[in-house]
């Protein structure tokens, strides 16, 4: 049985890394709110120790809310930011070691997360749907519907 649900599992690899170049290749360069706050607060995270917002950032009014001490702190969710230090902090050595704006070279790493996640979730759909007992074709059926039927690679 192990044999063969090993065996079943390359598809739904394939297919995951199928989505995760597929996201890449469609990366929308836009950014809402809530992506600016969680880039804000990695780099914050990184380079000040605090989720407390830089005052100076364009989108503060938007994105904070006065808090303890009088500083600045996110509204949205802080998990995202957390769960992105390791993408933000590479772009922001990327940043300096080659003179570019480290903010933007961060926010181009951040947003490989969002491609990270899907891929990983359509992944796990298909073990899901392969542990729940459907073939291998169902499996990679399911999670491409879950790829390419849902809104789940936009965000």
């Amino acid at each position: 049985m192990n044999e063969q649900f090993d065996t079943a599992k390359q598809a739904p690899t394939a297919i995951a890394l199928g989505v995760f170049v597929f996201c890449l290749a469609f990366l929308s360069p836009l950014v809402g709110l809530d992506g600016q706050s969680m880039i804000w607060v990695s780099e914050s995270l990184i380079t000040r120790h605090s989720f407390a917002l830089p005052s100076d950032s364009p989108y503060a009014p938007l994105i904070g809310t006065i808090g303890r001490g009088g500083q600045l702190y996110s509204n949205h969710y802080p998990l995202l930011s957390i769960v992105a230090l390791p993408f933000v902090g590479t772009g922001l050595a990327l940043g300096h070691f080659l003179h570019l704006p480290p903010h933007y070279v961060a926010g181009i790493f951040a947003l490989v997360l969002s491609c990270v996640l899907t891929a990983g979730s359509v992944y796990l759909t298909a073990l899901l749907a392969l542990r729940l007992g459907a073939s291998p074709r169902g499996a990679v059926l399911s999670s491409l519907a879950f790829a390419f039927g849902t809104i789940a690679w936009v965000y």
